[in-house]
């Protein structure tokens, strides 16, 4: 069961590790660009996707049932138990860091949306061709502090976490797989 649910989870990190990246490589180039005073719309509006939540729930109910069969004390001080260990607290970080990160950019949307006329915001994202003076309209909301700090803070939002405990699930599955084949 930890086998499947591992192999599950490493599904889901590799996803959010490749949103994450992209994600970041955008915000990146954005926040690059808005330093020297260039805001190009269209990179904007892929950025704006700061806004959406991450959150990565791993499966756990089999090395939940296997803590309550006694076995865990028998594998204490070997690399199974490393390995579980490492992966476990690794999912837990993951956790705590996208709750962080997630309440701070619940806030700032918060803030955003509260300060600017959202259907006049929205009718322009969606827009495919925006007219000069839309686009000028568009840049005053990119402009304001709360987008700037979803811009600052999610250009600096890494996968490290996520490719760490994923390479801990790769040897994880292997070592659990040595037991099962013995």
């Amino acid at each position: 069961a930890i086998v499947s649910n591992v192999k599950a989870d490493l599904v889901e990190l590799k996803s959010s590790t490749e949103k994450r990246d992209s994600l970041r490589a955008v915000n990146q180039s954005a926040r690059e660009n808005m330093i020297q005073g260039i805001y190009n719309v269209e990179e904007l509006k892929k950025a704006e996707e700061f806004f959406y939540e991450f959150y990565f729930t791993p499966n756990k109910s089999g090395f939940n049932a296997l803590t309550t069969t006694g076995f865990l004390g028998k594998i204490s001080n070997t690399k199974l138990d490393s390995l579980l260990s490492a992966y476990y607290v690794g999912l837990d970080d993951i956790h705590e860091r996208e709750v962080s990160f997630n309440t701070m950019i619940e806030k700032i949307e918060f803030d955003f949306r509260s300060k600017n006329p959202m259907m006049r915001y929205y009718e322009l994202m969606r827009k495919e061709q925006l007219s000069d003076s839309e686009k000028d309209e568009l840049i005053k909301y990119f402009k304001t502090t709360e987008f700037q700090a979803a811009i600052l803070r999610t250009s600096r939002q890494g996968s490290l976490v996520y490719k760490h405990v994923i390479s801990i699930g790769e040897k994880l599955i292997t070592e659990l797989e040595s037991y099962i084949d013995a």
